[in-house]
């Protein structure tokens, strides 16, 4: 199945080379979701949910510093 993230990462590197700032993106690998962490291989669980807020949260101390 072909994913979407190269062309988000394209579109993210595009928006950074036009000198748009205080722009983040979260790769999936940083999301650390995995088969137990979804419902159905694509929407998070509680678990999953949980990874992702910390991703954020680690993501947002980087940010603010």
């Amino acid at each position: 199945m072909p994913t979407k993230q190269p062309c988000t990462k394209a579109t993210f590197e595009k928006l950074q080379s036009q000198g748009v700032r205080q722009l983040f993106m979260l790769s999936s690998s940083e999301l650390e979701l995995d088969l137990n962490s979804t419902v159905d291989y694509a929407h998070p669980n509680d678990q999953g949910m949980e990874r992702i807020a910390n991703a954020y949260i680690k993501l947002l101390k980087k940010v603010l510093k």
